[in-house]
């Protein structure tokens, strides 16, 4: 037997935005988060995570499983996996003084016991640290279907494919009223507490639909599957969620949205587009926010998520990427690959550039700082609607973030 170590490696950085709140692994694609598909694909039930320290008690409230704890040799092996993978299929089963390497990433590695000790997160996160760590073990080429999740566009990429993997469930057990339609039944599955209203149409035939518990579907509503709907959501009226779309708990959605993954707790209410983008969680887009996904040129798309460095990413498809607790406000239209970072807040009549830092106030005005104070507030606001309460850890981190971003963003 193994003790098996989650960890966050260097790369995180080119998650961000979507990655100040949270691990790398509790990203979304598809029904879940790429932790439980990495729990479910090694059968481990017990894991200690390895993550960033300054996101160690954030993590810590959101897990039951030990985070950043101090390791001492208990006799057992000890295997180490990239937060970073896509589960989708077995690891090949290494040796003890192994590790499995794509290009230039360790993917996983087993390590005796008695290094224990000596990892930590620090000596997972840093580049120079984990070769050290891994110095006199041999290196195993990973295979062409071992998946990492690189860029957060990867996590778009991949999510048609999780839905049809982890959507397979056709139980009905809401209420659908007369006049909806629901095609292709066999692949619908609508959880407990959940009401379809007259009018909507699933329509399953190319790919499953799987709405989860307490989504209220209003009436007109189009869903094209492959489609996920997570707890306590609300779809408005005439809204048209198409194929490749995952919306975690909790999200308001309105208007068209393709391709798109909403991490939980954002509201997309009203009508406009979103497509091929990631959200993440308490964002609000006001009325007639939409996003570019395709050049006129039909040319593959750059990404800065940096403000600084573009990211070349061989996509002609790419939307937008918007960090936690940012808010958008009426008739903004981004284009083709922006990002905004977190607690930010976009005003504007102008299109805005395609990188708004973290902490940044944009209106026609110009940019000015979002004082962490005034985002706070509106954070505490914005949380207190849903009936939730910011945790100490989560006003300790909000406190931290403006100097954390400045590490990884220019201004």
């Amino acid at each position: 037997m193994s003790r098996v170590i989650i960890f966050e490696d260097p790369a995180f950085k080119n998650l961000l935005p979507l990655v100040y709140w949270r691990a790398v692994f509790q990203l979304r694609c598809g029904r879940r988060d790429l932790l439980a598909k990495i729990l479910d694909q090694l059968k481990v039930s017990n894991p200690v995570l390895f993550v960033r320290p300054e996101l160690s008690q954030v993590v810590a409230e959101h897990v039951p499983f030990p985070v950043n704890p101090v390791l001492e040799s208990d006799g057992e092996d000890l295997l180490l996996v990239n937060g970073r993978w896509l589960a989708n299929g077995p690891l090949p089963v290494l040796d003890v003084n192994t590790y499995l390497l794509q290009g230039t990433t360790v993917v996983a590695a087993r390590i005796a016991a008695t290094k224990a000790a000596s990892i930590s997160p620090n000596n997972l996160v840093q580049p120079e640290l984990l070769r050290s760590l891994l110095s006199d073990a041999r290196a195993v080429a990973a295979t062409d279907d071992i998946i990492l999740i690189n860029y957060p566009w990867d996590l778009v990429q991949q999510n048609k494919d999780q839905i049809f993997h982890e959507c397979r469930d056709n139980t009905k057990a809401g209420k659908v009223y007369p006049g909806a339609h629901l095609l292709a039944e066999e692949n619908i599955h609508i959880g407990p507490g959940t009401s379809i209203k007259p009018g909507a149409i699933l329509d399953a035939e190319e790919g499953p639909i799987w709405i989860d518990e307490n989504v209220r579907l209003l009436p007109n509503v189009v869903i094209q599957g492959p489609v996920y709907i997570g707890p306590h959501g609300l779809i408005q009226s005439s809204a048209h969620i198409r194929e490749g779309t995952s919306l975690g708990p909790v999200c308001k959605v309105g208007g068209e949205v393709e391709d798109s993954i909403l991490q939980g707790y954002s509201n997309k209410q009203h009508y406009g587009f979103l497509g091929h983008s990631y959200l993440a969680e308490w964002i609000n887009c006001g009325a007639g926010m939409t996003n570019s996904d395709l050049k006129n040129t039909y040319g593959a798309i750059r990404v800065s998520l940096d403000g600084v460095n573009d990211v070349e990413t061989g996509l002609i498809f790419v939307g937008l990427m918007v960090g936690d607790h940012t808010k958008i406000g009426i008739n903004v239209c981004f284009p083709s690959g922006a990002v905004v970072g977190t607690a930010s807040s976009v005003i504007t009549t102008r299109y805005p550039p395609k990188f708004v830092a973290s902490f940044t106030w944009l209106t026609d005005d110009g940019k000015k700082d979002y004082t962490t104070d005034e985002a706070i507030k509106v954070a505490t606001r914005s949380m207190a609607r849903r009936k939730i309460v910011m945790t100490n850890a989560q006003k300790k981190l909000f406190m931290a973030l403006p100097e954390i971003t400045r590490k990884y963003e220019s201004r």
